[in-house]
C-alpha cells in the first residue's frame, strides 16, 4: 500500500516538473510551437533546434518528446540522405542510466525495441508504432529515449506511407497496423 502511494506521489511530482508544453507543430515551416506552463508565453523554434537543445527537451513530458521524435522521423525521410547526415541529432544520444522505470536496451532485426522494466527486471519487446500509442508506457521512459522511440515510429510510418502510396493501398492499413500493443498492468 505504501509503495503505491509513493509511486503515485512520484508520478504527481514528475507531472509538475515539466516547464513547457508542446502546443502545435507547423508542418510547412518545420516549426514547433511551445508554451511555458502556467504562463501565456508562446514561442516558436525550428524542429531541429528543439531536438538539439537537451535542456529544452527535458522541460517537455516524455510523451511530448516522443511526438517531436515522430515529427522529426517523418521529416527526415523527406530530406535527402546527405543533409540528414550533416544534421543528425543523435550524435550525442546515449542509452545512459536514469531513474526512469523503463530503459531501452536494443533494436532487434524485426525492428522491435527491446526494453527492460527496472523494477521487476522484465524484458519487453514491442514495435515503435505500438509503443507510441501507449502514453502510460512512454511516460516511464527518459526524455531522449522517448524521443528516439518516436523517431523510429515516424520513420517506420513514413516508409509505410510511401510504400503503400506506390502500391495504391488504402491509408487505413497504415494507420491501423497489424501489430498491437500488448496489454499489461503498469503500476
Amino acid at each position: 500500500m505504501i509503495k503505491k502511494i509513493v509511486n503515485a506521489l512520484r508520478d504527481i511530482y514528475r507531472a509538475n516538473q515539466y516547464a513547457c508544453r508542446l502546443v502545435d507543430f507547423d508542418v510547412k515551416r518545420q516549426e514547433v510551437i511551445l508554451q511555458l506552463k502556467m504562463k501565456s508565453v508562446i514561442f516558436r523554434m525550428l524542429l531541429v533546434d528543439v531536438i538539439r537543445n537537451h535542456e529544452l527537451m527535458r522541460m517537455l513530458t516524455p510523451f511530448e518528446a516522443c511526438w517531436l521524435g515522430g515529427y522529426y522521423g517523418r521529416y527526415s525521410r523527406v530530406m535527402t540522405h546527405h543533409s540528414l547526415i550533416s544534421q543528425h541529432p543523435f550524435s550525442d544520444f546515449s542509452l545512459r542510466q536514469s531513474d526512469n522505470r523503463y530503459q531501452l536496451i536494443s533494436l532487434n532485426r524485426e525492428n522491435e525495441l527491446v526494453y527492460v522494466d527496472r523494477f521487476n527486471q522484465a524484458l519487453y519487446c514491442e514495435h515503435p508504432l505500438a509503443l507510441v500509442n501507449n502514453e502510460n508506457v512512454i511516460a516511464r521512459f527518459d526524455h531522449m529515449q522517448a524521443y528516439y522511440i518516436g523517431y523510429l515510429a515516424g520513420v517506420y510510418f513514413e516508409n509505410n506511407l510511401r510504400s503503400r502510396a506506390k502500391s495504391n493501398s488504402s491509408v487505413n492499413s497504415i494507420t491501423r497496423p497489424s501489430f498491437v500493443s500488448k496489454l499489461r498492468v503498469v503500476n
